[in-house]
């Protein structure tokens, strides 16, 4: 299983959801060929409650992890316990942000690369991240595996018209309808 995690994406936010914005033929490919879930929505609007959700299948105030930074319970298994205890290799690289075992640990997983402690996010550590990961991939493996991949953008579009204030509003795509209204505040 490969687990792949972005930061701050709509659903909408590819070619193959519908965006003639957008042309985003790897991800497509990658759809195409596993499981996009159009139906789904995020459980939380910060990174730690939703990532503490998206690893257990809990809603933030059963994972205990509320907004950032909080520790998840140790009492709700994440998926990186519920497939060890499956016989599977489970293994981690990128974004984690759930202070967890320390900086270098995470409860249930082999950690390959942590993106926030060592080369920080975005730009600086997706590429590492995506790395270790094809390493991980090309492997020979005795076992089956659950791979997460956790990678940091497209966040970093947050940061593309503040350090570029040259930028006019219409360099940018449509927002969604429903973000519309409160853009224009």
């Amino acid at each position: 299983i490969l687990f792949l995690f972005t930061d701050q994406q709509s659903a909408r936010a590819m070619s193959c959801a519908g965006n003639p914005q957008l042309r985003t033929p790897h991800m497509d490919g990658l759809a195409a060929a596993g499981t996009r879930f159009g139906q789904a929505y995020c459980a939380a609007p910060v990174c730690g409650p939703s990532r503490s959700s998206l690893l257990s299948g809990r809603l933030p105030h059963e994972t205990g992890v509320l907004v950032n930074s909080m520790t998840p319970d140790p009492s709700q298994p994440n998926m990186g316990e519920l497939f060890g205890q499956a016989g599977y290799a489970t293994t981690w690289s990128g974004r984690w942000h759930l202070p967890d075992n320390g900086e270098e640990g995470m409860r249930g997983f082999e950690v390959l690369h942590n993106a926030g402690v060592r080369l920080g996010i975005g730009a600086d550590g997706d590429g590492h991240v995506a790395d270790r990961a094809i390493e991980f991939l090309r492997r020979a493996h005795t076992r089956p595996f659950c791979l997460g991949v956790s990678l940091c953008n497209p966040h970093d579009i947050c940061h593309w018209i503040v350090d570029s204030p040259e930028r006019k509003s219409g360099d940018l795509p449509p927002l969604p309808v429903a973000l519309g209204a409160w853009a224009r505040r």
